[in-house]
């Protein structure tokens, strides 16, 4: 299934479908930021240890990661 998604992507977007996997996901993050808000008991060790995405500052640290995680996917794509 996760092939047949990847093999669609590539019909869609040619070989910018990793840069359509990344802002799908900086997307989401941003929607459960705008949901839920951004609270200072957000950033407890216990949250950021289970990444629970719903959670808005989690959801922001996640965001901020894949964002650098994709800048340096551009970069090595030459």
């Amino acid at each position: 299934m996760c092939i047949g998604f990847i093999v669609i992507l590539k019909l869609l977007f040619g070989e910018h479908y990793g840069d359509v996997i990344f802002a799908g996901i900086i997307l989401t993050n941003i929607y459960y930021i705008i949901k839920n808000g951004i609270k200072k008991s957000d950033f407890s060790k216990k949250n950021l240890k289970e990444m629970d995405v719903t959670i808005g500052g989690v959801s922001l640290i996640q965001a901020i990661f894949v964002f650098i995680m994709w800048i340096g996917y551009n970069a090595t794509m030459g």
